[in-house]
């Protein structure tokens, strides 16, 4: 009778935890095949179906893979793999913007060290100075607007910063900013797309997409 050793039983386990990595977010569907970025929906990444030999990449030898979701609260990452491969896929898809993978210890031989998507602790509605004073996913927000091209001075608090899907001032570079503003821009990869209405004095306003 065969009875898997002990590396082979950790290897197995530590496998089974990727596989349950969330599948494409399109609703009522299986998983959907990619050949690269392109082909997944917002929100989601390509993940190649061939695994590394060693440290070596070998993403390039399979032209396919599935779309998966990109991790949340609670998601299983991997720490090392953070960014793309050569081919633009993904050995697991890496955490959502504002999460980061940290480690629980185990171990995909050769994909390194399994990890969890945990967010930052939220400071919305408080009190900030600055950006520094927000989670990653925040920004520092003026409690009053500005009165023609005057700023006024007064309290600022914590707000999430755009998603897909939220408003913006066109005017606003994406990313977090340090200083303080009236509204938050866009996250980091999207982009504000004017609605030809303006806010005086604060511009254009318009929504964040992909």
């Amino acid at each position: 009778m065969y009875t898997a050793s002990r590396q082979q039983r950790f290897e197995i386990g530590a496998f089974l935890l990727l596989d349950e990595l969330p599948s494409g977010s399109r609703p009522n569907s299986a998983a959907v095949s990619c050949n690269g970025p392109s082909d997944c929906a917002p929100g989601e990444c390509c993940v190649s179906n061939a695994r590394p030999r060693g440290k070596r990449d070998t993403s390039f030898r399979s032209t396919s893979g599935t779309c998966q979701m990109v991790g949340t609260e609670g998601s299983s990452c991997l720490v090392s793999y953070t960014q793309p491969l050569q081919s633009g896929m993904y050995y697991a898809c890496p955490c959502a913007l504002g999460f980061r993978c940290l480690g629980t210890g185990l171990y995909d031989i050769p994909l390194g060290e399994i990890g969890t998507c945990r967010g930052p602790s939220t400071r919305i509605g408080q009190t900030c100075h600055s950006g520094d004073d927000c989670a990653t996913n925040e920004c520092c927000v003026s409690s009053l607007r500005p009165i023609g091209r005057r700023r006024q001075l007064g309290g600022a608090h914590c707000q999430q910063m755009g998603v897909d899907g939220s408003s913006c001032y066109v005017r606003q570079l994406s990313g977090k900013p340090n200083a303080t503003v009236f509204a938050c821009p866009c996250s980091d990869g999207l982009r504000c797309v004017g609605s030809h209405m303006f806010d005086i004095p604060l511009g254009e306003v318009g929504t964040c997409h992909v």
